[in-house]
């Protein structure tokens, strides 16, 4: 499937609620309440770097990840939502989008009973 091919999603913050929204309509909710743990990333695509956040949740007695880039439309709002993390790492998300050629993902919340 190639990249353009590929469903584009919009993110959406409704209070504790992150709706990722795909353009075909299929509609995803995640509660703040579910969040394991967060990681920021920055990928090297050659001409230039993309931040983004991964964000791992309780699904159906297992654990899910979302992969979220700054290219969806609603990533900045990110930031503000997950900042309501009791511990969100804000000065290492923060590190993550200013500092050039970042390696490796950063852990920015981890919940106490995760692992």
């Amino acid at each position: 499937m190639s990249r353009s091919s590929r469903p584009r999603f919009k993110i959406r913050i409704d209070d504790r609620k992150l709706r990722l929204l795909s353009d075909d309509g299929v509609c995803q909710t995640l509660d703040l309440g579910e969040i394991i743990k967060v990681s920021a990333f920055k990928m090297d695509l050659f001409t230039y770097d993309v931040v983004g956040l991964e964000i791992a949740f309780d699904e159906r007695g297992g654990v899910s990840r979302w992969m979220l880039d700054e290219e969806m439309d609603g990533f900045k709002l990110c930031q503000t939502w997950l900042e309501a993390l009791p511990g969100f790492d804000l000065e290492g998300y923060l590190g993550v989008l200013l500092t050039p050629f970042q390696t490796g993902p950063v852990v920015l919340y981890q919940r106490n009973d995760a692992g």
